[in-house]
């Protein structure tokens, strides 16, 4: 019996001298808020981690989160790098990242306009290098850019010797003799 409680008090203190290591969470999320960014057609857009992360619902209940994943771009092009300069063209598993020092650069199909468009598809990763499970589309608002001229001929001049006119909506009014381009 000695000898079975020696034992007993042996694996007792060799058990607690492990310690289980806590299995990693991976990061989770599913939404934004908002979109990450407004521009005009045809136009590109820089788009940080940060704008990313205070617009989405990116959480890491055991750590933090310290990146974004591209997994795949859903319209337009899309490149990632430190500067506009030195950024790249997307390629999956080699520039794929968007975190503290790499931004995106995502452009639109050209003529392409719409709420809420989904630029690109991501996943959250951790500092621990684990990944989310759900691929959520970066919405952009892509608003159409509507240029108009406005071109009027004015003759019968009463008084030719204003440089400025100014339009306004009274009937009637005269205005110097010329070609405006509004």
């Amino acid at each position: 019996m000695n000898k079975f409680i020696h034992t007993l008090i042996c694996l007792i203190l060799l058990a607690g001298s492990f310690q289980l290591a806590a299995q990693n969470q991976p990061p989770v999320i599913t939404s934004f808020s908002e979109e990450v960014q407004s521009i005009f057609t045809d136009q590109e857009v820089e788009i940080s981690f940060a704008e990313i992360l205070a617009v989405s619902n990116a959480t890491d209940t055991d750590g933090t989160i310290d990146a974004f994943k591209v997994m795949k771009v859903s319209s337009g092009s899309l490149l990632i790098g430190s500067s506009r300069a030195t950024a790249s063209e997307y390629e999956d598993g080699i520039n794929d990242l968007i975190n503290g020092t790499l931004n995106a650069y995502w452009t639109p199909e050209r003529g392409e306009s719409e709420n809420d468009l989904e630029a690109f598809e991501i996943v959250a990763v951790d500092d621990d290098n684990a990944e989310s499970t759900i691929e959520v589309g970066v919405p952009v608002d892509v608003v159409e850019m509507k240029v108009y001229e406005l071109l009027i001929h004015v003759e019968d001049v009463s008084d030719a010797s204003n440089e400025f006119v100014e339009f306004s909506g009274t009937r009637g009014a005269t205005i110097p003799q010329g070609t405006y381009l509004l």
